[in-house]
C-alpha cells in the first residue's frame, strides 16, 4: 500500500522543505513481500487542488508519486508538483496515468530501478478514456534512471482526448541501460 493516498479530494496542500518521507524499498525487493510496483509513498487519485512542495520522496517499493484516477473522477486536476526530489524509488520516480492542468517543476527524478519500466517520469494512460492534458514538466532534473522521461501512450486511440505535453528545460544525464527520453505511440 501507499504511505500516503489522496483520493478523491480537494484542495490539499503538502509543504516539507527539508522533510523526507521513506520507504524501505530493499524490504520490498526481496520475500516475504510479493513482487509488485504498487508501494507508492504519495499516491493522488481522482483529486483536484493538490499542491506538493519541496519533500524528498524516497525508498518507494513502487513509485515516489502517482498520479491517477478513480470511478469518480477519471483524472488528477490542477496539481502542482515543485521543488521534490524522487530519490531511488523502485518502478518510477513519479507515474502519471490521468492528468488535466498538471505543472512539476524544480524536481529532481533520481536513482529509479528495481521493476520496469525505471523512469524518472512516465507518462502512462493505461485506458483510452484517461486524460494527458496540458502537462508542464520544466526546469527539472532527471538523473540515473533506467528511462529519464518516459511517455506511454499505446493505450490511446483516435476517440482519446487530445493530448498535451511540454517538457522544458529539462536536465537528462547518466541514465542506465534505457534511453534518456523515450515515447511509444501505437
Amino acid at each position: 500500500d501507499s504511505l500516503l493516498r489522496i483520493e478523491d479530494r480537494r484542495d490539499i496542500a503538502l509543504r516539507g522543505y527539508g522533510a523526507v518521507l521513506r520507504m524501505r524499498k530493499e524490504d520490498y525487493l526481496q520475500g516475504p513481500y510479493q513482487p509488485s510496483g504498487w508501494r507508492h509513498v504519495l499516491s493522488v487519485r481522482g483529486s483536484t487542488g493538490v499542491k506538493v512542495e519541496g519533500l524528498t520522496l524516497r525508498g518507494a517499493g513502487g513509485d515516489g508519486i502517482y498520479l491517477g484516477s478513480t470511478g469518480n473522477q477519471r483524472y488528477v486536476k490542477d496539481v502542482v508538483i515543485r521543488d521534490v526530489v524522487c530519490d531511488d524509488n523502485t518502478r518510477q520516480g513519479m507515474s502519471v496515468i490521468s492528468a488535466e492542468n498538471l505543472l512539476v517543476e524544480r524536481c529532481v527524478f533520481s536513482n529509479t530501478g528495481g521493476r520496469s519500466p525505471g523512469a524518472g517520469i512516465d507518462l502512462e494512460p493505461n485506458r483510452a478514456d484517461e486524460r494527458m492534458a496540458n502537462v508542464v514538466i520544466r526546469n527539472s532534473v532527471f538523473e540515473n534512471n533506467r528511462l529519464g522521461m518516459h511517455m506511454w501512450f499505446s493505450n490511446l486511440r483516435e476517440e482519446s482526448p487530445p493530448v498535451s505535453v511540454l517538457w522544458e528545460n529539462n536536465l537528462v544525464k547518466d541514465h542506465v541501460g534505457g534511453y534518456g527520453i523515450a515515447i511509444h505511440v501505437g
